[in-house]
Protein backbone atom coordinates (compact mmCIF):
# COMPACT_ATOMS: atom_id res chain seq x y z
CA UNK A 1 0.00 0.00 0.00
CA UNK A 2 1.07 3.06 -0.83
CA UNK A 3 3.15 5.74 2.16
CA UNK A 4 0.18 7.94 1.47
CA UNK A 5 -2.52 5.98 2.44
CA UNK A 6 -1.10 5.18 5.65
CA UNK A 7 -1.31 6.98 9.14
CA UNK A 8 0.52 6.94 12.06
CA UNK A 9 -0.94 4.96 15.00
CA UNK A 10 -0.61 7.80 18.11
CA UNK A 11 0.27 4.87 20.92
CA UNK A 12 2.55 2.54 19.32
CA UNK A 13 3.62 5.30 16.99
CA UNK A 14 3.50 2.22 13.95
CA UNK A 15 2.25 3.26 10.54
CA UNK A 16 -0.86 1.43 9.50
CA UNK A 17 -3.23 0.96 6.95
CA UNK A 18 -6.43 3.47 7.55
CA UNK A 19 -8.58 0.92 7.58
CA UNK A 20 -6.78 -0.55 10.67
CA UNK A 21 -6.82 2.83 12.61
CA UNK A 22 -9.76 3.99 14.11
CA UNK A 23 -10.22 7.54 15.13
CA UNK A 24 -10.03 8.87 18.35
CA UNK A 25 -13.04 11.06 17.63
CA UNK A 26 -14.84 8.28 17.59
CA UNK A 27 -14.48 6.57 21.06
CA UNK A 28 -16.80 6.50 23.59
CA UNK A 29 -15.88 9.85 26.73
CA UNK A 30 -14.73 6.51 28.97
CA UNK A 31 -12.45 4.99 26.75
CA UNK A 32 -10.88 8.11 25.33
CA UNK A 33 -10.00 9.53 28.55
CA UNK A 34 -8.66 6.45 29.64
CA UNK A 35 -6.36 6.96 26.65
CA UNK A 36 -5.33 10.57 27.46
CA UNK A 37 -4.20 9.92 30.96
CA UNK A 38 -1.98 7.45 29.56
CA UNK A 39 -0.85 9.62 26.20
CA UNK A 40 -1.67 13.20 27.67
CA UNK A 41 -0.34 14.63 23.82
CA UNK A 42 -3.38 12.78 22.27
CA UNK A 43 -6.18 14.82 20.74
CA UNK A 44 -9.47 13.49 18.96
CA UNK A 45 -7.75 14.03 15.99
CA UNK A 46 -5.71 11.41 16.18
CA UNK A 47 -6.55 8.23 15.21
CA UNK A 48 -5.23 4.44 17.16
CA UNK A 49 -4.78 1.00 15.99
CA UNK A 50 -7.05 -1.74 16.37
CA UNK A 51 -4.33 -3.63 18.63
CA UNK A 52 -3.77 -0.77 21.38
CA UNK A 53 -7.90 0.12 21.33
CA UNK A 54 -8.30 -3.60 22.23
CA UNK A 55 -5.79 -3.32 24.57
CA UNK A 56 -7.35 0.09 26.62
CA UNK A 57 -10.41 -1.56 26.29
CA UNK A 58 -9.34 -4.56 28.36
CA UNK A 59 -8.07 -1.88 31.23
CA UNK A 60 -11.60 -0.66 30.78
CA UNK A 61 -13.70 -3.67 31.04
CA UNK A 62 -11.07 -4.21 34.14
CA UNK A 63 -12.41 -0.64 35.87
CA UNK A 64 -16.04 -1.86 35.30
CA UNK A 65 -15.45 -4.82 36.98
CA UNK A 66 -13.72 -3.49 39.79
CA UNK A 67 -16.57 -0.38 40.51
CA UNK A 68 -18.97 -3.27 40.37
CA UNK A 69 -17.24 -4.59 43.41
CA UNK A 70 -16.80 -7.80 41.63
CA UNK A 71 -13.42 -9.98 43.02
CA UNK A 72 -10.55 -9.44 40.70
CA UNK A 73 -9.74 -12.79 40.10
CA UNK A 74 -8.54 -15.71 37.81
CA UNK A 75 -11.79 -16.16 36.24
CA UNK A 76 -12.02 -12.47 35.23
CA UNK A 77 -8.80 -12.62 34.36
CA UNK A 78 -9.30 -15.31 31.63
CA UNK A 79 -12.84 -12.87 30.64
CA UNK A 80 -10.03 -9.92 29.56
CA UNK A 81 -8.04 -12.18 28.00
CA UNK A 82 -10.47 -13.09 25.63
CA UNK A 83 -11.49 -9.47 25.17
CA UNK A 84 -7.66 -8.82 23.71
CA UNK A 85 -7.29 -11.90 21.46
CA UNK A 86 -11.08 -11.75 20.41
CA UNK A 87 -11.40 -15.08 21.61
CA UNK A 88 -14.25 -17.53 22.13
CA UNK A 89 -14.17 -18.60 25.88
CA UNK A 90 -17.08 -21.16 25.36
CA UNK A 91 -15.75 -24.82 26.01
CA UNK A 92 -17.10 -28.40 26.25
CA UNK A 93 -16.76 -29.19 29.97
CA UNK A 94 -17.58 -32.55 30.20
CA UNK A 95 -15.05 -33.77 27.81
CA UNK A 96 -12.12 -31.29 29.70
CA UNK A 97 -12.44 -33.04 32.65
CA UNK A 98 -13.18 -36.72 31.27
CA UNK A 99 -9.01 -35.87 29.44
CA UNK A 100 -8.14 -35.00 33.06
CA UNK A 101 -9.67 -38.07 34.82
CA UNK A 102 -7.43 -40.99 35.70
CA UNK A 103 -7.92 -45.07 34.88
CA UNK A 104 -9.34 -45.43 38.23
CA UNK A 105 -11.89 -42.64 38.23
CA UNK A 106 -12.94 -43.90 35.31
CA UNK A 107 -12.88 -47.42 36.23
CA UNK A 108 -15.35 -46.41 38.91
CA UNK A 109 -17.53 -44.95 37.74
CA UNK A 110 -18.63 -47.28 34.76
CA UNK A 111 -18.76 -50.04 37.97
CA UNK A 112 -21.07 -47.13 39.77
CA UNK A 113 -23.08 -46.68 36.24
CA UNK A 114 -23.33 -50.42 35.87
CA UNK A 115 -24.50 -50.82 39.58
CA UNK A 116 -27.42 -48.31 39.29
CA UNK A 117 -28.94 -50.06 36.21
CA UNK A 118 -31.45 -52.40 35.62
CA UNK A 119 -29.32 -54.51 34.04
CA UNK A 120 -27.57 -54.90 37.39
CA UNK A 121 -30.91 -55.30 39.60
CA UNK A 122 -31.98 -57.69 37.39
CA UNK A 123 -29.09 -59.89 37.08
CA UNK A 124 -28.35 -59.38 41.05
CA UNK A 125 -31.75 -60.48 41.45
CA UNK A 126 -31.39 -64.08 39.48
CA UNK A 127 -28.42 -64.18 41.21
CA UNK A 128 -29.70 -64.49 44.45
CA UNK A 129 -32.85 -66.67 43.55
CA UNK A 130 -30.31 -69.09 42.04
CA UNK A 131 -28.30 -68.97 45.32
CA UNK A 132 -31.02 -69.34 47.24
CA UNK A 133 -32.74 -72.47 44.61
CA UNK A 134 -29.57 -74.31 44.73
CA UNK A 135 -28.56 -74.61 48.54
CA UNK A 136 -32.52 -74.85 49.46
CA UNK A 137 -33.99 -77.52 47.00
CA UNK A 138 -31.29 -78.70 44.08
CA UNK A 139 -28.59 -79.15 47.24
CA UNK A 140 -30.26 -80.01 50.27
CA UNK A 141 -27.53 -82.83 50.90
CA UNK A 142 -24.66 -81.08 49.82
CA UNK A 143 -25.38 -77.52 50.54
CA UNK A 144 -22.35 -74.75 50.82
CA UNK A 145 -24.55 -72.33 52.08
CA UNK A 146 -27.76 -73.48 53.64
CA UNK A 147 -30.23 -71.96 55.76
CA UNK A 148 -30.14 -68.92 56.90
CA UNK A 149 -27.31 -68.49 53.83
CA UNK A 150 -24.73 -66.96 55.99
CA UNK A 151 -22.49 -66.76 52.82
CA UNK A 152 -25.21 -65.01 50.96
CA UNK A 153 -25.55 -62.10 53.72
CA UNK A 154 -21.40 -62.19 53.71
CA UNK A 155 -21.31 -61.72 49.87
CA UNK A 156 -24.06 -58.97 50.10
CA UNK A 157 -22.01 -57.21 53.01
CA UNK A 158 -18.50 -57.34 50.81
CA UNK A 159 -20.50 -55.55 48.23
CA UNK A 160 -21.97 -52.65 50.08
CA UNK A 161 -18.48 -52.64 51.77
CA UNK A 162 -16.91 -52.07 48.14
CA UNK A 163 -20.03 -50.47 46.51
CA UNK A 164 -20.14 -47.41 48.73
CA UNK A 165 -16.65 -45.77 48.77
CA UNK A 166 -17.25 -46.11 44.29
CA UNK A 167 -20.51 -44.00 44.91
CA UNK A 168 -19.02 -41.23 47.10
CA UNK A 169 -16.34 -41.46 44.54
CA UNK A 170 -18.47 -41.03 41.72
CA UNK A 171 -20.64 -37.99 43.75
CA UNK A 172 -17.01 -36.18 44.42
CA UNK A 173 -16.44 -36.55 40.88
CA UNK A 174 -20.00 -35.22 39.57
CA UNK A 175 -19.17 -32.78 42.77
CA UNK A 176 -16.28 -31.52 40.93
CA UNK A 177 -18.05 -31.38 37.24
CA UNK A 178 -20.58 -29.53 38.71
CA UNK A 179 -18.40 -26.88 40.26
CA UNK A 180 -16.51 -26.83 37.21
CA UNK A 181 -19.18 -26.23 34.69
CA UNK A 182 -20.75 -23.40 37.14
CA UNK A 183 -17.58 -21.90 37.42
CA UNK A 184 -17.33 -21.53 33.10
CA UNK A 185 -20.73 -20.64 33.41
CA UNK A 186 -19.57 -17.55 35.64
CA UNK A 187 -16.84 -16.59 33.14
CA UNK A 188 -19.74 -16.88 30.08
CA UNK A 189 -22.17 -14.97 31.79
CA UNK A 190 -19.79 -12.20 32.63
CA UNK A 191 -18.28 -12.09 29.19
CA UNK A 192 -21.85 -11.79 27.83
CA UNK A 193 -22.57 -8.78 30.55
CA UNK A 194 -19.90 -7.14 29.34
CA UNK A 195 -20.28 -7.56 25.53
CA UNK A 196 -24.01 -6.49 26.45
CA UNK A 197 -22.68 -3.54 28.27
CA UNK A 198 -20.17 -2.56 25.61
CA UNK A 199 -22.48 -2.90 22.43
CA UNK A 200 -24.70 -0.62 24.15
CA UNK A 201 -22.20 1.97 25.06
CA UNK A 202 -20.81 2.11 21.53
CA UNK A 203 -24.75 2.30 20.00
CA UNK A 204 -25.08 5.42 22.43
CA UNK A 205 -22.35 7.08 21.09
CA UNK A 206 -23.02 6.14 17.39
CA UNK A 207 -26.64 7.30 17.40
CA UNK A 208 -25.16 10.43 18.98
CA UNK A 209 -22.17 11.03 16.42
CA UNK A 210 -25.19 10.60 13.59
CA UNK A 211 -27.60 13.06 15.65
CA UNK A 212 -24.93 15.92 15.86
CA UNK A 213 -24.45 14.85 11.94
CA UNK A 214 -27.79 15.25 11.30
CA UNK A 215 -28.39 18.05 13.12
CA UNK A 216 -25.23 19.81 11.25
CA UNK A 217 -26.73 18.77 7.65
CA UNK A 218 -30.10 20.84 8.51
CA UNK A 219 -27.97 23.61 9.76
CA UNK A 220 -26.23 23.47 6.60
CA UNK A 221 -29.00 23.19 4.74
CA UNK A 222 -31.14 25.79 6.33
CA UNK A 223 -28.11 28.26 5.85
CA UNK A 224 -28.82 27.04 1.53
CA UNK A 225 -32.03 28.09 1.88
CA UNK A 226 -31.59 31.36 3.21
CA UNK A 227 -28.63 31.88 -0.12
CA UNK A 228 -31.36 30.75 -2.45
CA UNK A 229 -34.01 32.59 -1.19
CA UNK A 230 -31.74 35.79 -1.38
CA UNK A 231 -31.35 35.13 -4.54
CA UNK A 232 -34.10 34.56 -5.23
CA UNK A 233 -35.48 38.10 -4.06
CA UNK A 234 -32.51 39.60 -5.65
Amino acid sequence: MPERAQKKCVVCKKRFAESRLFPLALLRHTLYELIHQEYPQVSKTDSICLEDMNHFHSLNLQDVIKKQRVKFGSYERNVIKSFEQNGVISKDISQEYEEKSTFGERISDRVVFFGGSWRFLISFGAFMGLWILMNTYFLIKQSFDPYPYILLNLVLSCLAAVQAPLIMMSQNRQEAKDRMRSEHDYEVNLKAELEIRHLNLKLDHYIKMHWQGIKALEKEHRELIKIIEKRKVR
